[in-house]
């Protein structure tokens, strides 16, 4: 087959070298083309398909539109979008919203910048809307609470009895096994 040919700025024509090429720049024009329509239910699976076939080379601006927020507090626009593309992507989506917030955090020209806590559970992240909730009840459970209790002691005499009381109990575990061992045979 003869490779394509494509027009550099200076008129110059020029043969791609991989047709990956050519590929990447038409579902590129596809992604420009059908973004328009990501809210039409009919069309919204040509979005979803050129964005899983872009998948790494997703352009970042692309991957931060898609996580967009209505607003502080509500979820994303394009959520029904987003929940369709599948772990990896959405996993992209998530780290340029991180990244976006680190860049407006790390503003060092004097602008408007962002407090450190927005990179919290606290902040406005994509990652800690997903996680808050999860964190929140993990934190409720009683259960929980009480066996993170018993591993994080809060002076060394007590992390010395939690460690004998241990012992002992493995010990007694231990020599009760031996004994059945001795009663059974």
């Amino acid at each position: 087959p003869i490779a394509p040919l494509t027009t550099t700025p200076d008129g110059v024509a020029k043969t791609l070298s991989t047709p990956g090429e050519a590929g990447h720049g038409a579902l590129l024009n596809l992604l420009k083309s059908a973004w328009q329509f990501r809210d039409v239910p009919e069309l919204r699976p040509v979005l979803v398909t050129v964005l899983k076939r872009l998948g790494d080379h997703t352009p970042v601006p692309m991957l931060r539109r898609l996580g967009t927020k209505q607003n502080k507090t509500t979820g994303l626009k394009n959520a029904e979008l987003v929940s369709q593309l599948g772990p990896h992507l959405q996993r992209l989506v998530w780290e340029a919203d991180w990244d976006a917030k680190l860049e407006l955090v790390t503003k060092s020209d004097g602008g408007q910048a962002l407090s450190e806590e927005e990179l919290t559970l606290r902040g406005s992240t994509i990652l800690a809307d997903l996680l808050r909730e999860s964190v929140d009840k993990y934190l409720a459970d009683a259960e929980l609470a009480q066996a993170a209790d018993l591993a994080f002691v809060g002076t060394v005499s007590e992390r010395r009895f939690a460690t004998k009381l241990r012992r002992i109990g493995a010990k007694v575990s231990e020599g009760a096994g031996h004994t059945r061992e001795k009663v059974s045979t």
